[in-house]
């Protein structure tokens, strides 16, 4: 009887284990909205059959297709229309002008200026100057909060559309 009775408590934890929770794959899916409003890429919108439509910050969209390799990590490929290339290319130069302007204001501060600056300029030079046609994101998905790291280490935080 103490056997079955254990061998029970065994067979629950097994199954509590292989339930584990939904993967990045499911908790995915949904609108995603920009936590900074000055980031180039706006929203990311990832549906059930992989396909992925982002929104730039002027409102020029690019579709694609995602396919998860692993539980953090998604190629994802983009069709991206000459406009929104275009559109892409003068957002980052715009966001990299204004970079290094911060950079350079955090220079001039006695004492902190020069290690921060150089954090921030390393920073911006992490974001691609043209539009990518394919890359591969590391994902990082807690409650309503999405991480999307590309290689070069450009972290983007975005929050789960309500």
């Amino acid at each position: 009887m103490r056997v079955l009775h254990w061998a029970g408590i065994g067979g629950v934890c097994l199954m509590l284990c292989a339930c584990g929770g939904a993967k990045n794959s499911e908790l995915i899916v949904g609108k995603w909205d920009a936590a900074d409003k000055k980031d180039v890429v706006q929203s990311y919108q990832f549906e059930k059959d992989g396909t992925v439509k982002l929104t730039l910050n002027d409102g020029k969209t690019a579709a694609g297709k995602y396919k998860f390799t692993d539980d953090s990590t998604m190629d994802v490929e983009y069709d991206v229309p000459e406009e929104v290339k275009v559109a892409y290319r003068e957002s980052v130069k715009a966001y990299k002008r204004a970079g290094e302007e911060a950079k350079k204001a955090l220079g001039s501060i006695p004492g902190v200026g020069g290690v921060a600056s150089q954090g921030v300029g390393e920073m911006f030079n992490l974001i691609p100057d043209e539009f990518p046609t394919k890359e591969k994101l590391k994902v990082a998905i807690k409650d309503d909060e999405l991480t999307l790291t590309n290689d070069k280490g450009f972290v983007q935080k975005l929050k789960k559309a309500k």
